[in-house]
């Protein structure tokens, strides 16, 4: 027994005295500094904190710290090379000060859907057992059930942030693998983009439904990359999980998502069998996820989509945040849903634009959306039309343009669901315009 825990010790002692062990040791330094300025830190999140529904706001965020340094232990023992070890420390610390940082003044500002998750989660029975809310399907019962799972470690809403943040943090580390098979290479400066682009940072680690949906969208990816690299099945069965993962918060992506896979079929080196199985897989698919799509939005009809779209059009969140539009343009038949889609779509991904919102967080969305259109603009100037023959990049355009033109209908009502809802597709659009304006050797 001696003989166990004196490997124990030598592990541990080799771990701490890394480069890795020291950046990690001075995360928790950083976190006792904060616990001995106790009567500024109490004032301070307290304040913050006023709408989080809990009696000792303090403690809540102690435990958050402790759950976060707890997940970044468990990082620095992962059985993976130091290289990768160090870039997921250094992200992770970077994750944890927006996440217990940044993210409290989001908070002070906004009454927030993650309260209310935290808030119904205390108050259902056992998770185990099940509750009312999660007898009939909803992605806001699931989201209360998996707050309540969390509160089984420690009843804390910042935990359960933290939690959020690590499924959101796990999402970008599988984009990042994507594209490693993409690009054959490791490279540390992709992964540290992807980690620290400000909304994929920020919203990929709010107590909420994004960071779900984010990691469902990056099993996908992960799966489509690499199952057209490397030809092997077991690529597909992740790309299956993502979709699954991602429809079951968000029910209307499953068809956005299995759709532009036939690109890969039909255009990609592969055999009949092959592209009639996954045919078949495809249409399966979207038939079973507009099912699911028709019943949550209680649709019968098809003149009932149009109906749906224009409410959803006309007002589909109602925020603090003064970022609703008011549009004067009416979804009620098919002919005004064409004409609308092209100024959807744009609005889907490159708004808000700079000054359409005018506080802290508009004013970031509106910059980032500005850097989004002039690298768009690049990609058109430097792309050659061979190049749009790719199979992946064609599958890549097409989940694009797809997302776009639905995503198009919610965002324009909301500029700041638009920007939200626009960490699902984020990492692809930077991949793709990235690829495509890059500077070519001849």
């Amino acid at each position: 027994m001696s003989l166990c825990w004196k490997k124990l010790y030598v592990k541990m002692r080799i771990l701490i005295t890394s480069h890795i062990g020291k950046e990690f040791l001075f995360m928790v330094v950083i976190s006792v500094i904060i616990a001995i300025a106790s009567p500024i830190f109490s004032l301070f999140i307290t304040e913050l904190g006023h709408k989080i529904p809990n009696d000792d706001i303090v403690l809540d965020y102690i435990l958050g710290i402790v759950w976060a340094l707890f997940l970044g232990l468990i990082i620095l023992l992962l059985p993976i090379a130091s290289f990768y070890k160090k870039i997921l420390v250094l992200g992770w610390i970077a994750k944890i000060f927006v996440t217990l940082g940044f993210m409290l003044f989001y908070e002070n500002h906004y009454g927030l859907d993650s309260y209310v998750y935290y808030e119904l989660s205390t108050e259902a029975g056992s998770a185990l057992s099940g509750f009312e809310g999660f007898k009939s399907y909803t992605s806001n019962a699931i989201m209360i059930y998996m707050s309540k799972i969390q509160q089984m470690i420690f009843d804390s809403y910042h935990a359960t942030k933290v939690s959020f943040a690590m499924l959101g943090f796990i999402g970008i580390s599988i984009f990042y693998r994507a594209a490693v098979i993409f690009f054959e290479r490791e490279d540390k400066n992709i992964f540290y983009f992807l980690a620290l682009f400000p909304s994929i940072l920020f919203w990929s680690s709010i107590l909420g439904k994004e960071p779900i949906v984010f990691l469902g969208i990056s099993l996908y990816v992960y799966g489509v990359v690499g199952f057209y690299k490397m030809k092997r099945f077991r690529y597909l069965i992740v790309g299956g999980v993502g979709i699954l993962v991602a429809t079951v918060v968000r029910q209307w992506l499953g068809p956005i998502m299995v759709f532009p896979m036939l690109i890969l079929f039909f255009q990609g080196k592969t055999s009949l069998l092959s592209k009639i199985a996954v045919s078949l897989f495809v249409i399966i698919a979207i038939f079973m996820s507009a099912k699911v799509f028709m019943e949550t939005f209680e649709i019968e009809v098809f003149q009932e989509i149009l109906t749906v779209a224009n409410r959803v059009n006309q007002g589909y969140v109602m925020t603090e945040s003064g970022s609703q539009q008011e549009l004067n343009v009416s979804l009620d038949s098919v002919d005004s849903i064409v004409k609308f889609l092209p100024f959807g779509a744009f609005t889907a991904l490159f708004r808000p634009l700079p000054g359409e919102v005018m506080n802290l967080f508009g004013l970031l969305a509106g910059l980032e959306s500005l850097f989004l259109i002039l690298l768009f603009l690049l990609a058109i100037k430097r792309t050659r039309l061979m190049e749009l023959k790719e199979p992946l990049i064609l599958w890549a355009m097409l989940f694009t343009v797809i997302w776009a033109l639905v995503h198009g209908i919610v965002s324009s009502a909301n500029l700041g669901v638009a920007a939200r809802y626009k960490l699902q597709i984020l990492p692809v659009l930077l991949g793709l315009l990235f690829y495509l304006s890059r500077k070519r050797s001849v």
